[in-house]
């Protein structure tokens, strides 16, 4: 029995008698080529063995905090470079421990009342919807002001 075959077209449910077959409907594909293939690579392409993939050698899972010796450099190179807003984002991250998505909604008026900047802030998370009040301590509230 061919691909090609109206039998076998019978059989496999494709075969209409009011229209006339399709190519596509002509061509026979065993059960064991429905296999996946990933990015247009195959399991028999030799490159395929080689190919390592891109988390391989990194560990799954939450990154490590900074260390106050990294937070003071990279504070250091913020003012450095006079990335104002820059050192403001960061030392209110720091702060808050918001998501970035979270930390860039943030407004001068949830921050500041007057001419002051208020110690404690409360923002709604984007996520979860719920709302976080946090400390704003002296290193982000100078940077804000300035």
């Amino acid at each position: 029995m061919s691909a090609s075959d109206p039998e076998h077209s019978k059989q496999t449910g494709s075969y209409r008698p009011d229209r006339p077959l399709v190519c596509s409907e002509l061509s026979y594909r065993p059960a064991s080529a429905d296999r996946r293939l990933t990015m247009g690579n195959s399991e028999y392409d030799p490159a395929f063995a080689e190919r390592r993939p891109w988390n391989a050698a990194r560990k799954p899972g939450a990154k490590r905090s900074f260390k106050p010796q990294q937070v003071w450099a990279i504070r250091f190179y913020l003012d450095r470079e006079r990335r104002l807003r820059d050192r403001a984002l960061f030392d209110l991250a720091i702060d808050s421990k918001l998501r970035g998505c979270d930390l860039v909604k943030v407004r001068i008026g949830d921050l500041v009342s007057g001419a002051r900047v208020r110690s404690r802030a409360i923002v709604i998370q984007q996520k979860t919807g719920r709302p976080v009040q946090f400390e704003l301590l002296e290193p982000a509230r100078t940077s804000i002001l300035a």
